[in-house]
């Protein structure tokens, strides 16, 4: 059952797809079209003015390339499954909710390998076998918009686990995502940090009936962390909050301060699921279309780390769950100044 707390209206919905795919096919069309063209502008200005790292441009064209046709390859199969599976029949769902499954994961791992061979980046995993059996949240850091295919390839693929995210709802502008993501469970949410009560609801919802196969992911920074961002939570969290949570967020160097809303959310609905928290340091260069068009993650080495927390271990009061979240969130924060390498 998908579960969707903005309720989408039908015709919202289609009039997002209509413009969201149709873009997405013009670009397409348009890039394949003029690659050669592109591909000899873009080499000639790297040659003679050159960014950061030699060649940015150039691989930054071939990814563009790399993630338009996972796209377009991406909606072509979840056509093909609709259309196979005969879901729109009335019959059974469980094969076409497991044949998306299986897409999701096809399509994060196509695009986070692509984009390592391009921009020749190495991945150091370790503690990933934490991450399984369910049932388990999944509290991963979020530095970039490449972290949110990360979980999809170490976890859903590697051990078959179903996970169910938590997201925010500008990635339904993304075709694939919007498509499969709202045929599966997966809830998302606005942006502004006002998780709303229907949005909890939902959360909770999404929470329940969980197998040793299913996780449930979500970023408990509730947005990619950037260091004004840091200071001007710090500095509402020093007027606003309480002596003990204010004087924990302002060590956080590195994350940002972790928002109780949906995880205590998550809790409740599955009080027996034990934390897995994943950690991770190299995406940092992606954080913003700039450094990424710089060239800062090329040659980049992306450190994930996995450990987990058994769910006994949870306190039940929620302000007493806040300050173990924060206190986790140190950890997290800890791991990532000791391996940060920069952008």
């Amino acid at each position: 059952m998908i579960t969707d707390p903005s309720k989408d209206r039908f015709f919202a919905k289609w009039k997002r797809r209509c413009i969201s795919i149709t873009l997405y096919f013009l670009l397409w069309g348009l890039m394949t079209g003029t690659l050669p063209l592109i591909l000899i502008i873009v080499g000639v200005m790297d040659w003679l003015r050159p960014l950061r790292k030699f060649g940015a441009r150039f691989r930054c064209i071939l990814f563009f390339v790399l993630y338009l046709n996972c796209e377009i390859l991406g909606l072509a199969a979840a056509f093909l499954i609709w259309l196979f599976s005969g879901v729109w029949l009335g019959r059974n769902r469980r094969f076409f909710v497991k044949a998306n499954y299986a897409l999701q994961s096809f399509w994060a791992s196509a695009l986070l390998k692509g984009a390592f061979f391009i921009f020749s980046v190495k991945l150091k995993t370790e503690g990933a076998e934490c991450a399984f059996p369910g049932p388990m949240v999944l509290m991963i850091r979020h530095a970039s918009t490449a972290d949110t295919v990360l979980a999809s390839v170490l976890v859903a693929k590697s051990f078959k686990m179903r996970l169910r995210f938590v997201l925010k709802q500008e990635l339904l502008w993304d075709p694939c995502l919007d498509v499969v993501g709202n045929r599966i469970p997966n809830v998302f949410v606005q942006r502004d940090g006002k998780t709303t009560d229907r949005e909890l609801a939902a959360i909770k919802d999404l929470s329940k009936d969980l197998s040793s196969r299913d996780g449930i992911l979500i970023y408990p920074e509730g947005t990619r962390f950037q260091q004004h961002k840091l200071e001007k939570i710090q500095k509402r969290f020093k007027e606003q909050e309480t002596p003990v949570i204010s004087s924990m967020a302002a060590k956080f160097t590195h994350v940002l301060p972790p928002r109780i809303g949906g995880f205590s959310a998550i809790t409740e609905a599955a009080p027996d699921a034990d934390i897995v928290v994943c950690v991770h340091t190299g995406f940092e260069g992606s954080a913003n279309f700039s450094e990424f068009w710089q060239g800062a993650l090329i040659g980049k080495t992306v450190k994930v780390a996995f450990w987990r927390i058994p769910a006994c271990e949870i306190p039940s009061g929620r302000q007493e769950r806040r300050i173990w979240l924060f206190s986790e969130w140190m950890k997290v924060d800890e791991w990532v100044a000791q391996n940060f390498s920069g952008v």
